[in-house]
């Protein structure tokens, strides 16, 4: 995806229904079979608005079936996106999250280091607290335990499994 391609987020995707009812909506031939369906059914719009709501006007909770749902749709995500990116940038991205991780084993300095990083690419996506980064190894270690769970459903058993059915990921 280009920097300049709409962006949709699935849990508030919000649009007119006429043109979801034109487009078929998510029994479109090119959403239905999809793993991360809201950026599939983005693509079907010309053009997008952003919505920005205030908790008062839209809340949700994304995974109301508790922590194993939550790690069944970041593995089935991470299946789709792995799929997308050559194996080589696949490589690259496992030796930074385990420098990451190998920093907190070897020395308080590493540690130290790895945190500086974490902390900086915090500041640039969102508003995170200071702690929330001092504890990444925490969210590197699960972070770890989904990709294990997406490479063992996606390519072990051959599709990852969502909202009741097996999806292919290649």
């Amino acid at each position: 995806m280009k920097a300049s391609e709409p962006l949709v987020f699935g849990p508030l995707l919000a649009c007119m229904r006429e043109a979801y009812v034109a487009n078929r909506g998510h029994s479109h031939t090119s959403v239905r079979a999809q793993v991360v369906e809201d950026i599939a059914l983005g693509r079907l719009f010309k053009q997008t608005r952003v919505y920005l709501g205030t908790p008062s006007t839209c809340t949700f909770r994304m995974y109301p079936k508790g922590f194993f749902a939550v790690l069944s749709g970041f593995a089935k995500n991470i299946a789709a996106g792995a799929a997308s990116v050559p194996i080589g940038r696949r490589v690259l991205i496992a030796a930074w999250c385990a420098s990451l991780v190998g920093g907190v084993i070897t020395s308080p300095w590493m540690y130290l280091a790895s945190l500086v990083q974490v902390a900086v690419f915090a500041k640039r996506v969102g508003r995170f607290n200071p702690l929330v980064a001092a504890l990444f190894p925490v969210h590197m270690l699960f972070f770890t335990v989904v990709v294990i769970k997406s490479f063992w459903d996606g390519v072990l058993r051959g599709g990852v499994r969502w909202s009741g059915r097996t999806i292919r990921t290649r």
